[in-house]
């Protein structure tokens, strides 16, 4: 009964933003049959901002990831953990460009295509480790990536002629991207970091959004605006290749150490499901991008 009650919520999970979706598309195309051609203005939305993502799982696997190298140096005969900075994943850059055509003074409908883009790099993970004398850095640089297209709805709310506020909805699909790779080097100056293990995959979902903005009217034919935002999106069934060539599905569980006696995260691309006497929650990876932003940028009218 748990397994099909499971099923259950995972099938609606997928259908009903599909259902949304689909009514949103609707709605935007009944607009654009009766739309009143010479009336209506054309204009082109570029911005551009930072957002905050949750990506739960892998900065999981990120802090995990620490704790499994400070233990191994604490347990081990001459080594020594010498600490260092590590970052998690939250903080992205947000760009788009929007195609909109006000309907008239008070509505408004777009297409947008965007770029989110997140990364934490070899610098921002940096481990060193003293071995024997010798000191090593680690490094586990981790970089998310999303390509979102999204129809959405504007309802303008005029204040003075320069002036007005707007409300925002939309919903579509996002292709995303997961990178991940770990690496070591001596701590020297010229040395290179070797990567012994790498991975990518990839995956489309669905993305839902909503917002306030704040547009500043000029008669040069260039407006700007001030956008706050929040999207909904997490993606699962990421399909991908590590550095060996293996193919298969990205998968986060949690495997067992007994030597030094700690549970660690982990999202590796497998063949087939993790399984083993070490081996716990078993999951396909699930990257969550949702989170809010804030964008600035222009509007030029046509």
């Amino acid at each position: 009964m748990e397994k099909q009650s499971s099923h259950k919520n995972k099938k609606e999970q997928t259908t009903m933003p599909n259902v949304y979706f689909r009514a949103l598309l609707s709605i935007i195309i009944l607009l654009l049959f009766t739309l009143n051609l010479s009336a209506v203005e054309f204009s082109l939305k570029l911005g551009g901002g930072l957002s905050h993502m949750k990506l739960e799982s892998v900065n999981s696997s990120i802090l995990d990831w620490v704790a499994w190298q400070k233990k191994n140096a604490q347990v081990q005969r001459r080594w020594d953990y010498l600490g260092g900075k590590i970052t998690e994943l939250h903080q992205s850059f947000d760009f788009d460009g929007e195609f909109f055509v006000a309907v008239n003074s008070l509505l408004s409908i777009g297409l947008s295509i965007g770029f989110i883009y997140g990364e934490i790099t070899t610098r921002d993970t940096e481990l060193t480790i003293e071995r024997f004398g010798t000191q090593y850095l680690y490094t586990f640089p981790t970089k998310v990536n999303a390509y979102p297209v999204i129809f959405s709805g504007y309802l303008n709310l005029p204040v003075f002629n320069w002036l007005k506020f707007y409300l925002k909805g939309g919903t579509g699909i996002v292709w995303a991207k997961y990178f991940n790779s770990e690496g070591r080097r001596l701590n020297q100056e010229g040395a290179n970091f070797n990567y012994p293990t790498s991975q990518k995959a990839s995956s489309r979902g669905n993305i839902h959004k909503g917002g306030l903005g704040v547009l500043f009217h000029t008669n040069s034919g260039i407006d700007f605006f001030l956008e706050g935002s929040y999207r909904q999106s997490k993606i699962t069934g990421f399909q991908g290749e590590n550095k060996d060539n293996l193919k298969g599905t990205l998968f986060t569980y949690e495997e067992y150490d007994p030597v030094i006696e700690i549970w660690q995260t982990k999202i590796t691309i497998q063949a087939d499901k993790p399984a083993g006497e070490y081996i716990r929650s078993v999951e396909e990876s699930e990257i969550d991008l949702s989170g809010f932003s804030v964008k600035t940028g222009i509007i030029i009218k046509f």
